[in-house]
């Protein structure tokens, strides 16, 4: 059986156009010796990986981490799940009586009846204050973080317990990096290991940026702009603003967004731990796993990917869509405006997908399709002239944006930029035409005061383009599909509901 075969036969995410590793068995691996610090946990629900921190038990624990296989869910609240008890007598700490404070994912240490021979493994599920039998020093008894598989822990029940503990080694196995037509002759042999995927989970501090991500793989597809030893870099929305959000420790497997600096909006995978940074946000995790595929990366290769959660923008789809996709999630959907099953949505609440996901609701706006202009970009002829276009019209990440009408005047129209963006200042020449044709869409260039104005030709013209400037100060940037009788019959104030379109749409 080939490897393409054996992928198929698996059910295994496969894209042909995307990379696949290969890890080659060895008939001897020199595993690294070192004290690890991350492991997976193999529970009845699922796994959950950690990272442990140089508390005061870090080599007991990295010694005898094999103690909690088998063991059963100790007890558990709204804020905890534990499982225990384990006998740990060798840990000799004076006992804490008062209550102490604990975060979300943190993993700490309680002492049954203040008795290091009734420890139990703790899972904090939110920020919380605990009376626990914690050690009496600096760390409370906590001994790590929760840094993947957050999500299994408040599906643990009383009847679940850890099938496996393992560390996660650093071993150097030597891997295949293949294509799609080398995957037909490539042979599966005993002991490879198949990667195909990317799986990756999202913190909640980092919302907005969650979604600047998801935008930038809507396709399913990382794709790999820069591989370093360090890390795997897509740059596609670079230059786009970000808040600052969640600026903590960066490990391998780590996904950031840069906040701040040249690279602003680039999106980093990382190979190995780096220090914090208050220029890169900390968005999430790809599970330990697939971390082949990161290291084996090369410019150009793309890597299909899943997500927890997964989008949740409905911008441009349709009500039935939006309504389908909530259900299967279990999110309450509520339709306002046009609430057609074939209606356009142009908003939602709320916006970011880290929130619906959380608040188990999503309030969308439809609007009839015959409202929505349909509008065609010339990418390559205009970059510069479209990002300001896209960016005044909130169209980033969505494939509709609104204007508001200045003045319809017969023969163009003008609009009102939204305020509040950033665009370029002044908009440097592009795609300059000799005959402006009606339905063309202009942007004012630094040729003129007026540098970033956005208008649309409603009669052709050789002499004026679609702002009302002369053709040297106008660059053109695309057309409108739609009929523009309906843009025709607007008047000041009215707003304007645009989609982009492709020429295979």
């Amino acid at each position: 059986m080939t490897i393409l075969d054996g992928i198929r036969s698996n059910n295994a995410p496969f894209d042909e156009e995307c990379l696949v590793i290969v890890n080659i068995p060895e008939k001897k691996q020199l595993l690294d010796k070192r004290m690890h610090s991350e492991y997976y946990i193999e529970t009845t629900k699922g796994r959950i990986s950690l990272s442990l921190n140089q508390s005061p038990f870090f080599k007991d624990l990295v010694k005898t981490y094999y103690l909690f296989e088998g063991i059963k869910v100790g007890w558990l609240s709204k804020e905890v799940v534990t499982f225990g008890p384990v006998d740990m007598s060798f840990i000799d700490f004076p006992i804490s009586h008062e209550s102490r404070k604990y975060n979300k994912w943190d993993i700490f240490l309680s002492f049954g009846g203040f008795d290091s021979a009734n420890i139990h493994l703790c899972f904090s599920k939110k920020d919380h204050s605990g009376l626990y039998g914690a050690p009496d020093e600096p760390l409370n008894g906590v001994i790590g973080r929760v840094i993947q598989g957050g999500h299994i822990i408040p599906m643990l029940r009383r009847t679940d317990s850890i099938l496996t503990f393992t560390p996660l080694t650093q071993s150097r196995k030597r891997a295949l990096h293949l294509r799609p037509n080398e995957l037909k002759e490539e042979f599966i042999t005993p002991g490879m290991e198949i990667f195909t995927y990317l799986y990756a989970t999202f913190h909640e501090e980092a919302k907005k940026s969650v979604d600047h991500f998801l935008s930038i793989i809507n396709s399913g597809k990382f794709s790999v702009d820069e591989a370093s030893s360090m890390f795997i870099k897509n740059g596609k929305f670079r230059g786009a603003k970000v808040p600052s959000e969640n600026s903590v420790f960066r490990q391998n497997g780590i996904i950031t967004v840069r906040n701040q600096g040249y690279d602003m909006g680039s999106v980093y995978i990382y190979k190995n731990d780096t220090s914090f940074s208050p220029s890169h946000n900390v968005i999430g995790r790809i599970d330990p796993n697939n971390l082949p595929l990161i290291e084996n990366a090369n410019p150009g290769d793309k890597i299909l990917i899943k997500t927890f959660p997964e989008s949740f923008n409905f911008i441009g789809k349709t009500q039935q869509y939006a309504t389908t996709y909530l259900k299967k999630h279990n999110v309450t959907h509520k339709r306002v405006g046009d609430e057609k099953d074939d209606s356009i949505i142009v908003e939602q609440r709320p916006m970011n997908s880290m929130d619906v996901w959380l608040e188990k609701t999503c309030v969308t706006l439809g609007l009839s399709s015959s409202q929505i202009i349909r509008i065609k970009l010339f990418h390559e002829e205009a970059p510069l002239s479209i990002e300001h276009f896209r960016k005044h019209l909130k169209m980033l990440y969505f494939p509709i944006g609104r204007l508001q009408v200045l003045e319809n005047l017969k023969k163009l129209m003008l609009f009102i930029p939204l305020s509040g963006v950033e665009s370029i200042e002044a908009v440097p020449r592009e795609n300059r035409v000799e005959l402006v044709p009606e339905g063309a869409i202009g942007v004012t260039n630094a040729l003129r005061r007026l540098t970033g104005s956005i208008g649309i030709r409603l009669v052709e013209n050789d002499i004026y383009g679609p702002t009302g400037e002369t053709l040297e100060g106008t660059n053109i940037i695309g057309e409108v599909k739609s009929d523009l009788k309906v843009l025709r019959k607007l008047d000041t104030g009215d707003m304007v509901w645009f989609m982009e379109v492709r020429d295979n749409e």
